[in-house]
């Protein structure tokens, strides 16, 4: 095989595969729809709030650890949709509002990244 030839089967490949987080080619499947939690169960909205906030800063650690970033495991992509998705919770929380869809959402994202770690 030319150089030349090397140089188009690199580049068609780099065109052709995408890469997510730290896994080449390999998409997470999503946390759709609505999805409920039991952080809601919990009495009171600061309960709610201390809970996600935990969530939320155990993905950002995760999503900052080199051990994960350089994982061939998808817990990098789970720790990045858990934080974004808490971090959004987190913000209707300011502002009193208990939203359940993202608070689902990070519950779900956060469940699959801790699987993954454990």
């Amino acid at each position: 095989m030319s150089w030349r030839q090397f140089g188009l089967a690199l580049a068609f490949l780099s065109i052709s595969v995408p890469a997510f987080g730290a896994d080449m080619g390999l998409r997470p499947a999503q946390c759709s729809g609505e999805m409920w939690s039991p952080i809601l169960t919990l009495s009171s909205p600061d309960k709610i709030r201390a809970e996600v906030k935990r969530r939320y800063e155990e993905a950002l650690s995760a999503s900052e650890s080199p051990h994960v970033i350089a994982s061939r495991r998808q817990i990098y992509d789970w720790a990045i949709e858990a934080k974004i998705s808490c971090a959004k919770a987190i913000g209707f929380l300011k502002y009193n509002e208990v939203n359940q869809y993202q608070i689902g959402q990070c519950d779900c994202y956060y469940g699959r990244m801790y699987m993954l770690s454990h």
